[in-house]
């Protein structure tokens, strides 16, 4: 549809698979991007903390999960999970080390309907108890750092409470590292020039899309994304602009060529986001990625589950 939802042209939900073949407007190429090709997906980082001169000042575990409830084509349930058809994701961003933030966490639903704002709660563990969030607290920081639920993967707003413009679909560089080290727990194998950018990244030249955004609502914080979308993968990167107009946040990552239950496809070996206006980086170095396991069951991202993390 125009607003960007996704259904069968009798209405029923998405059978799954990217929605437009050939894209050529930017709300298809985004409908894309945000059901990619994942029936699920499982990741742990270290979320590192990294000041203006390059040093890791505090190390998070965090843990970002992702649920398709619409759109399965690999595990079971495959297309729509019965009784749910309205969702078409859940997001769940918990925290499980240093103690300081342990249990920290964050459940959002996302619908369908691409004109109806997501719905979040999260688990305060000094408070021990469940709070529903507003739409807005999408934007606040999860933890303190950069991270915020609104921005993962680039976007991950309804299409709806944004407008599109694409500006050009071009070759360029674009970072898919084939050898690329796989992060492992802790940070004595993760190496960053200047304690800010990944060592022996490597870039390709990819066909990729130019997406520029703006927000619908004057009271977002960003005033537009720029996002750079491959045109193979749908994975994406991107600018984004605070109320001024001046640039702030780069959000940048480091995939890999990778094989799932589901066939060959690309992981993350880092996230990072670079703020250009403070100096500090949070980078997120992924050494734990289980995508399309179908040990990873929907009853994970319920708030039953995330009260029981704290600690």
């Amino acid at each position: 549809a125009a607003d960007g939802t996704v259904k069968t042209k009798d209405g029923k939900p998405c059978i799954g698979g990217f929605p437009a073949e050939f894209p050529k407007t930017a709300i298809e190429v985004m409908a894309n991007s945000g059901y990619q090709y994942l029936d699920q997906n499982d990741n742990s980082a270290d979320e590192l903390w990294i000041n203006p001169a390059g040093k890791v000042y505090k190390d998070v575990t965090v843990l970002v999960d992702e649920y398709y409830i619409n759109g399965r084509t690999c595990s079971a349930p495959l297309g729509a999970v019965p009784g749910y058809e309205a969702e078409f994701r859940r997001d769940l961003i918990y925290d499980v080390a240093p103690y300081d933030v342990k249990g920290v966490a964050v459940l959002t639903v996302q619908y369908v309907d691409q004109s109806k704002l997501p719905d979040a709660w999260g688990y305060i563990p000094v408070l021990r108890r469940v709070q529903r969030f507003s739409s807005a607290q999408r934007y606040d920081s999860v933890d303190g750092s950069d991270l915020r639920a609104g921005d993962l993967n680039g976007f991950s707003d309804p299409l709806a409470t944004w407008n599109f413009k694409l500006i050009a679909r071009k070759p360029m560089l674009f970072p898919i590292s084939p050898g690329y080290p796989h992060p492992e727990k802790g940070v004595a194998n993760l190496k960053l020039i200047k304690g800010k950018y990944p060592e022996g990244m490597k870039m390709e030249v990819r066909d990729v899309y130019i997406i520029e955004t703006t927000p619908k609502d004057p009271s977002y914080i960003y005033s537009k994304k720029i996002l750079e979308i491959d045109a193979g993968t749908y994975l994406s990167l991107g600018d984004f602009y605070d109320k001024q107009g001046k640039l702030w946040i780069a959000f940048e990552a480091v995939f890999t060529p990778d094989t799932s239950p589901c066939g060959a496809k690309a992981r993350p070996l880092a996230y990072l986001f670079r703020n250009f206006q403070t100096g500090s980086v949070t980078c997120d170095t992924v050494w734990e990625w289980r995508q399309d396991d179908p040990k990873i069951a929907a009853d994970k991202f319920t708030l039953h589950y995330i009260s029981t993390q704290s600690r």
